[in-house]
């Protein structure tokens, strides 16, 4: 096992998954191609935001979509997602630098080169 040829960008980080736009791009996807019942859309929308998100699918079935963004922008979380590990406290970082050869080097004299 050759793990000097692993580059950490090529490995997803953890605890990270689509930014909020991504998210937005991919449900605007979703809605226009039909993927997604508008009825069941507003229904959940009006239960997770209430008044709120009234309006946002019209009674024809389509969605206001700079609506949807809206509602979305001023209800989204602050100061980002909380701290996972013990005690609250955030995960200590991955080695680096001289602590992630000695890591690597550990690790090749477990499991060998191969």
């Amino acid at each position: 096992m050759n793990i000097s040829g692993i580059n950490s960008s090529q490995m997803p980080m953890r605890g990270q998954g689509p930014s909020p736009e991504e998210r937005m791009n991919k449900l605007v996807e979703k809605i226009e191609s039909g993927d997604i019942d508008t009825d069941k859309l507003q229904e959940r929308l009006s239960e997770r935001f209430g008044e709120d998100a009234t309006g946002i699918v019209a009674d024809d079935g389509s969605v206001n979509i700079d609506g949807l963004k809206e509602l979305f922008a001023n209800n989204a979380p602050q100061g980002g997602p909380p701290p996972h590990g013990q005690g609250g406290m955030p995960p200590p970082p991955p080695p680096q630098g001289g602590e992630a050869a000695s890591f690597e080097e550990n690790l090749i004299e477990m499991l060998g080169e191969e």
